[in-house]
């Protein structure tokens, strides 16, 4: 198709591999690499494709309406699906696997001359995290994106397995940074914005949209009045709780939920263009009232860097939050407290989990003096979302949330995008 412009070349009339890309008006350049650093002597990077370049077939008795059996190369056995990169001069697991026919997979047949600084992180290699399809379309024939990647969110049988979103930018092949990428791998999760567009066809939906309905957890009553808020739209529940946003850009946002009287939700959502996601929510009743959190001071045992400070989980935004770490191991323990400025009496602690860096297992404790602590929750089965922690109102200046097993079991550490304290 003309519209697929980032492919293998098919057709002569096609561009073939592209430097220069408009986006809504605007121009952004992915410098090609050099072909011999990643295409084996023979191709180059507007080489026109045919279907025996990968394909053989067997059984033709004709063009109209044969009996005709088409196969990978045979000999390129291995499934390009579970092929991954490793660090080898080989560049893969195997060089059986079909893009080797004309790719060198590491360029330049070395382990320190990869045609991509993102194809050369040594946490890349050797496993999962490391397929091609964790970030490249599932089909080779061609996507609508530049290098072929594809997001979990587009259509079968393209999507990848890992890829949620890519900063809209200028890249080139050494100035990329983990943080233009947010992945299902457990490392790059935080926001990306502007997220590039999930497809580049003109003709294609541009956005999509959420809508569903707002409950009260414990009653099943529609929830009135209540905001819904996601990549800076709003839309407040009617009388039935039912809302709707439509006109979002496809791409991975942070949802929230919240009415006073009731424990803010919040969740990551994945937009897809030309789909309105159903998102019902059941919010959970609190005792509202003032956060008397909100701004204070913060510490913590760790934190990853000043992107994921003590205090984002204190700044009233649930898109930021304290990260404790990025290798610690599943059942790390870890500390975040706030300290209130002076002594309330306050009986509910709202712990708002960011994704998927939730703890299972946590407990909650309060002090007078900071030195001295009185546990008053632990669980080891929370879930996912926002955890309303109730005990009988004590007098206290800081609370305490020791985190002490992942709820996903893997080594990403924990995050909280708010901790609020209520009377």
């Amino acid at each position: 198709s003309p519209k697929s412009s980032s492919l293998h070349r098919v057709s002569p009339d096609l561009p073939g591999m592209r430097s220069s890309f408009s986006v809504n008006g605007a121009t952004y350049t992915w410098p090609l690499p050099t072909a011999s650093t990643f295409l084996k002597s023979g191709w180059a990077t507007d080489s026109v494709m045919s279907c025996d370049a990968c394909h053989t077939y067997t059984g033709s008795t004709g063009p109209h309406g044969s009996a005709m059996t088409v196969n990978i190369d045979p000999a390129y056995p291995t499934w390009w699906k579970t092929a991954y990169l490793s660090g080898s001069a080989n560049g893969m697991n195997s060089t059986t696997v079909i893009c080797a026919k004309c790719h060198d997979l590491n360029g330049a047949s070395s382990s320190s001359a990869w045609s991509n600084q993102v194809h050369g992180e040594s946490d890349h290699h050797g496993s999962s995290d490391g397929k091609c399809v964790l970030c490249h379309s599932q089909l080779p024939h061609g996507w609508k994106r530049p290098r072929m990647l594809a997001y979990t969110s587009d259509g079968a049988p393209y999507a990848s397995t890992g890829l949620r979103a890519i900063r809209l930018a200028n890249h080139t092949a050494s100035g990329w940074s983990e943080h233009d990428c947010q992945t299902s791998c457990g490392e790059h999760d935080s926001s990306v914005s502007p997220v590039w567009p999930l497809v580049l066809d003109p003709d294609a939906p541009t956005t999509g949209g959420v809508a569903g309905k707002v409950t009260d957890s414990a009653t099943g009553a529609a929830v009135s009045g209540a905001t819904v808020s996601v990549a800076g739209k709003t839309a407040t529940t009617a009388s039935d709780g039912a809302y709707a946003i439509s006109g979002i850009a496809g791409g991975t946002y942070t949802m929230t939920v919240s009415k006073t009287g009731y424990t803010t939700w919040s969740q990551p959502v994945t937009i897809t263009n030309g789909v309105t996601l159903t998102q019902n929510v059941a919010l959970v009743a609190g005792t509202g009232g003032t956060n008397l959190a909100l701004g204070k001071s913060f510490t913590a045992s760790h934190y990853e860097s000043s992107a994921y400070a003590p205090g984002k989980a204190g700044d009233g935004s649930d898109s930021t939050f304290w990260w404790s770490n990025n290798t610690g191991g599943a059942s790390t323990t870890e500390w975040l407290r706030v300290d209130l400025g002076t002594t309330y009496k306050i009986k509910e602690t709202d712990i708002a989990w960011y994704g998927d860096y939730w703890a299972k297992e946590f407990r909650v404790y309060t002090s007078l003096n900071g030195s001295t602590w009185n546990q008053v929750y632990s669980t080891t089965t929370a879930p996912k979302g926002t955890s309303v922690v109730t005990f009988t109102a004590r007098d206290a200046r800081y609370v305490k949330v020791e985190c002490r097993r992942t709820g996903t079991g893997r080594s990403t550490g924990y995050g909280i995008a708010e901790l609020k304290v209520f009377q």
